[in-house]
């Protein structure tokens, strides 16, 4: 088992055990606490999102500390493209240009973009960081939608952040070119808390259409963007003429 996940499910389960032991200790004073809190959304809100960043700061400070400003394994393929990018001589063959499975077309502009002025391996691997937390932040939305107690909000919510800025991949975090991973999950979180708003359904189709594209455009796995984002509107909601816009899905998602 990595050491990085060993870790991490040593703390969870250390975690739970003190919460258990603490819960049974002051059962009548937490529960007093817990309805308190309930009654305030935002204090609740805020107490749920201190806890939360203490993985989220521990892994940013780990990134800060151990990330070095030195190209590695992929990183060089991107070189010849920022090199182009600085010499005028870039042409959209190179950027849509196929990278094993798929054709990496966001990275490649995350890349020249972030390397404009100088090229800092360091800033690819704050993308991560940056999308991870963008991520938790989507997650959360979708969890306060749900309509979870208080409790089982938290719960779930802190577990999803373990998971998220977890130090187990830490190639990923370390590794400039790893972006590109966090990238799809993001598109697709954003995505469904579109879907529930209040969004008239084109605009919905619209986005959902715009984020699945991104995220087909970043890795190959990033194609399961155009089933698990507007498609839940057509199971969920059956919305009116739910099948014309099934058949419009599946011809954007053809081309």
């Amino acid at each position: 088992m990595p050491h990085g996940l060993r870790t991490t499910l040593v703390v969870v389960l250390a975690a739970g055990a003190l919460g258990w032991t603490l819960l049974q200790r002051f059962r009548g004073g937490l529960r007093q606490f817990l309805q308190n809190v309930s009654n305030h959304p935002k204090i609740a809100s805020l107490l749920i999102w201190l806890v939360a960043l203490v993985p989220m700061v521990y892994l940013t400070m780990i990134v800060r500390h151990y990330g070095v400003n030195v190209p590695t394994l992929d990183d060089w393929v991107m070189a010849p493209l920022i090199v182009k990018a600085h010499t005028g001589q870039l042409q959209f063959a190179d950027i849509f240009r196929q990278q094993q499975e798929a054709r990496t077309v966001l990275p490649n502009l995350i890349f020249i973009c972030s390397a404009w002025h100088e090229w800092n391996v360091r800033d690819q691997m704050l993308v991560s960081v940056i999308s991870c937390g963008l991520t938790a932040a989507g997650i959360f939305v979708l969890l306060r939608r749900s309509r979870l107690n208080l409790p089982a909000l938290a719960i779930c919510f802190w577990l999803i952040v373990l998971a998220l800025f977890s130090t187990a991949p830490f190639e990923l975090w370390l590794f400039a070119s790893g972006f590109p991973s966090f990238l799809p999950l993001l598109f697709v979180v954003t995505a469904l808390t579109v879907v529930e708003t209040d969004l008239p359904i084109l605009g919905k189709f619209l986005i959902c259409a715009a984020l699945a594209a991104a995220s087909t455009f970043t890795l190959a796995h990033g194609l399961l963007a155009w089933a698990l984002t507007f498609p839940a509107i057509l199971v969920s909601q059956r919305p009116l003429r739910w099948r014309s816009w099934f058949g419009l899905l599946f011809a954007v998602t053809a081309t």
